[in-house]
């Protein structure tokens, strides 16, 4: 006793202090340690190899009555701690200092039961370098920064900077046993915070090699004991949430093999290490574990505005609106929460929109719990559709307790760049009702007891759009102002994210007038389905050209609607347009824009496919066209439609046929149009192939229903026979759709004029000849010829047409002499001669009525420009030219 002690490196040392006679008490011996530095080392390790002085009573209050040690470090206050009782495994003390004073008192000797006086102080010693003491302080390549030790204190201490360097919080003399009644404060601080971002700091337990693939010692001294269960040892660990012993208390816990992670809400965290006044020296079984604890310190950073942490001092209250992002991911709270916490969440959007969340992950751990189940609700998730805050009775859409788990589409947690995963199916998500929702979770004994963890994706859906609705689909509109603006829907469900591989819209456009509709297209964004849009200068229209559609399509397409249920393709848009684009239609009470897309894979939505635009109906003025054909419906056996524009004003030749609306479609219909079909022939020829036209006047003619086959005619023929003759459709082959179409045999006609110049266009109504159709294989008798034919056609015609005095057929069959003859040798050619004095009397009455009309508009242009339409070969103007 009494004595200081000195070593080399590298060497063991004993020491024994024998039991002192009855005499020599109250015994006292003090015992220094000192290691000299370099070859005899910087810090002392001293072993229990035998310990029992005195007698252990309590962890807290006169714990020592027969007698203790104490450890007094160099340069530090003295603890004041006392061990005492006997030591039982593995029990090793490391200073901190390079000497350490040790103080036996004995004030008497404990009679242990049927052993008589028992004291036992048997100890080892060694010298160790700094650079040995790699488990605290770290190997050459990573040194540990344990802080700053704060002056006058034994183990208080500041840590800063742990963004840029390894942190540790080890308890005192760390790896060895701590000392008693010690009570430690590790202030951990970050001030290095980039701009825009917050720093959270959490502590966990550090693992090592030597702790793995180790048996676990059942030990109830080893069992996890948190909050009013640690009262028995006062032994514990407390983390705050910020500096000051102020803050809201994160942890507190006093035993256990592991300590859970435990973050802080911002960028400073404190831990108070508190031990015992009394306590004996032991090593927890088996040998493999560390008295004392080792925390790693991490740092990291989230952005500032964002709903994963709490700000100092409020509530756990977060408020997500579509003014900040329509669409994001939700975390739950990335730092630990106290006690009795309760998290809203608040997600509001535009009146027109709904809230549309989808769970990717919810996991509540609980692994340490069962010993604590009090048979509540310690975890609670609570799903309201609408504002809870609000005055209203929200419903509730959703309730889960501990470890029930919402809707899950967890599917969602394997896309990555190289895989997508299907969107999130409506059975796996929530939808609200309204432009709110709120979500609230309340933890009973802090997420540091009950890890709750969920990742949420969520979405506000508008469902705003322009016009009424027509239909069950809500994209389907019809507008009936003057002029407004109409836009695709910006609803997901209708889009591949939204489970749809195809969208089909309408917008409908209606005006009570006939007038011509302006749409104005903004904006334009049609995915890349391998789609090239150009304007034809032929047809005079915007047309859509696709390499494949093995990708599906996606289109604008103008429709017109001239007479009820005759639709006419006008344009075609199937590619971005960066430029505004405007388009005029003709005059139609009726237009529909359709927006068809097909084939959409999970990842797109309006933001692959979209457009916005405007749209205005065009007043009627005074130059508007005259319309004496009403409704420009053509019917009968055969007629023509003439158009001569022949004026010249000095060297330009004016286009004055624009005023009676010869610019518009024409509908030509056979009378029986399920049985006949039209013969079209028109005086010019078929634009194929870049074939040249000497004018830019143009005729257009398609099907009914077939509106984008167009046939662009030039109306220059440099010879009489050059004509184009066509069919309406199933003349051929047979097609159903001309039995399914209503007016499927049917002609639209355009004339386009942009220079002065003649149109002809005649049609004859024709049936198929039995005599060439039927097969004569299958049937008993030849069939019948009809009686008047064309037979370079293969057709019937009309006997109206018979013998009228004009020619049909294009071989002239129905006007030859030899048809035309009446039985019995009387000649026809009075009554030809009677029917065309007829027709000549009703031209000049119709000619005289004409006069008096047109007298009322310029008479310049009247002179100048023909029009004519015939039905059933009557030469006549049609009522309202007036």
């Amino acid at each position: 006793c009494n004595r200081t002690y000195y070593g080399e490196v590298g060497r063991t040392y004993e020491l024994e202090v024998k039991r002192p006679n009855e005499k020599q008490l109250p015994f006292l011996c003090f015992l220094n340690f000192t290691a000299g530095g370099k070859m005899f080392g910087e810090l002392v390790q001293l072993s229990f190899e035998s310990f029992s002085v005195g007698t252990f009573e309590s962890f807290t209050s006169e714990g020592c009555p027969d007698g203790y040690i104490s450890i007094k470090e160099a340069n530090r206050p003295p603890p004041g701690g006392r061990w005492c009782g006997s030591a039982w495994g593995y029990t090793v003390y490391y200073s901190e200092t390079s000497s350490i004073n040790v103080t036996l008192h004995l004030d008497r000797l404990s009679q242990q039961q049927g052993a008589g006086y028992s004291f036992e102080f048997k100890i080892s010693y060694k010298f160790l370098r700094l650079s040995d003491a790699k488990i605290r302080y770290g190997n050459a390549t990573q040194r540990s920064y344990r802080g700053k030790l704060h002056s006058g204190t034994y183990c208080d201490r500041l840590l800063e900077s742990c963004l840029r360097r390894p942190c540790r919080v080890q308890s005192p003399n760390y790896p060895g046993i701590y000392p008693r009644n010690v009570s430690c404060h590790y202030r951990i601080r970050e001030k290095n915070v980039p701009n825009g971002k917050h720093a959270l700091i959490a502590v966990r337990q550090a693992n090592y090699h030597y702790k793995e693939h180790v048996t676990k010692f059942d030990n109830s001294d080893r069992v996890f004991r948190i909050w009013d269960q640690c009262n028995m040892m006062q032994d514990y660990l407390e983390i705050m949430d910020g500096l000051d012993d102020k803050a809201p208390m994160l942890a507190h816990l006093c035993s256990g093999e592991t300590v859970p992670e435990i973050i802080s809400s911002g960028p400073e965290l404190l831990v108070k290490f508190h031990t015992s006044p009394y306590g004996n020296p032991f090593h927890p079984l088996p040998l493999s574990y560390l008295p004392g604890f080792e925390l790693e310190v991490q740092v990291f950073l989230v952005n500032k505005e964002s709903p994963t942490y709490i700000e100092h001092g409020k509530k756990c209250e977060f408020v997500l609106t579509t003014f900040d992002n329509s669409t994001g991911f939700l975390e739950s709270p990335l730092h630990s929460l106290p006690p009795n916490t309760t998290c809203h969440y608040h997600f509001r959007g535009h009146p027109q929109e709904v809230v549309w969340i989808s769970f990717i992950k919810y996991h509540v751990t609980n692994d340490r719990m069962g010993e604590f189940d009090s048979g509540e609700c310690d975890v609670q998730l609570q799903l309201w559709d609408g504002d809870i805050k609000s005055k209203t009775n929200v419903p509730l859409m959703g309730q889960f307790c501990r470890e029930d788990k919402p809707k899950l589409c967890d599917h969602s947690l394997l896309s990555n760049s190289s895989r997508k995963t299907r969107p999130c199916d409506l059975s796996e998500s929530y939808v609200s009702t309204g432009p709110d929702l709120t979500l609230a979770q309340s933890i009973k004994y802090g997420n540091v007891m009950y890890p709750v963890q969920f990742v949420l994706r969520y979405e506000f859906v508008d469902f705003s759009q322009e016009g009424l609705q027509t239909t069950m689909n809500p994209c389907d509109r019809i507008f009936k102002s003057t002029s407004g603006k109409f836009y695709s829907p910006r609803i997901t469900f209708l889009y591949g994210r939204g489970g749809q591989r195809n969208l089909n819209c309408a917008y409908q456009f209606e005006s009570e007038d006939k007038q011509k509709l302006e749409l104005n297209f903004l904006k334009v964004g049609l995915g890349s389905k391998g789609c090239k849009t150009r304007f034809d200068k032929e047809s005079h229209r915007w047309r859509c050209y696709y390499k494949n559609n093995s990708k599906g399509i996606a289109q604008i397409r103008i429709f017109e609607y001239p007479w009820q249920g005759v639709e006419i393709l006008r344009d075609c848009i199937c590619s971005e347009i960066h430029q505004p684009l405007t388009i005029i239609t003709k005059t139609a009470r009726k237009v529909v824009v359709n927006f068809l897309v097909t084939n959409m894979n999970v990842t797109e939505d309006y933001n692959v496919y979209y457009f916005d635009g405007t749209f205005e109906f065009l007043p009627q003025t005074d130059n508007s066209c005259l319309n004496p054909w009403k409704t420009r419906r053509l019917k009968g056996s055969s007629g023509e439609i003439t158009l001569r524009n022949n004026q010249k004003h000095g060297e330009h030749t004016l286009n004055h046929t624009t005023i009676y609306c010869t610019q518009q479609p024409w509908l030509i219909e056979p009378e029986n149009a399920f049985n006949n079909f039209l013969y079209l022939k028109i005086r010019g020829g078929e634009m194929k192939n870049g074939s040249e036209c000497p004018t830019r006047n143009r005729i257009l003619v398609y099907s009914v229903g077939r509106t984008e086959n167009l046939h662009v005619i030039c109306p220059s023929a440099r010879n009489a026979d050059d004509v184009v003759e066509l069919f309406s459709e199933g003349w051929g082959i047979f097609s159903y759709r001309s039995v399914q179409i209503k007016n499927s045999r049917s002609f639209i006609v355009e004339f386009l004029q942009h220079e002065p110049g003649n149109f002809v266009v005649t049609w004859m109504e024709v049936s198929k000849n039995p005599a060439l159709t039927l097969p004569r294989s299958l049937l008993m008798i030849s069939p019948p010829n009809c009686p008047h034919s064309c037979p370079e056609l293969g057709a019937c015609i009309s006997p109206e047409l018979w013998c009228d005095g004009l020619r049909h057929c294009p071989s002239g069959n129905d006007e030859e002499e030899g048809n035309c003859s009446i039985p019995g040798g009387f000649p026809n050619n009075l009554l030809t001669a009677s029917l065309f004095l007829a027709v000549i009397v009703t031209l000049i009455a119709l000619a005289s009525g004409a006069s008096v009309c047109v007298w009322k508009h310029k008479r310049r242009e009247k002179k100048n420009v023909i029009v004519s339409v015939t039905e059933h070969t009557f030469l006549e103007f049609k009522s309202g030219l007036c």
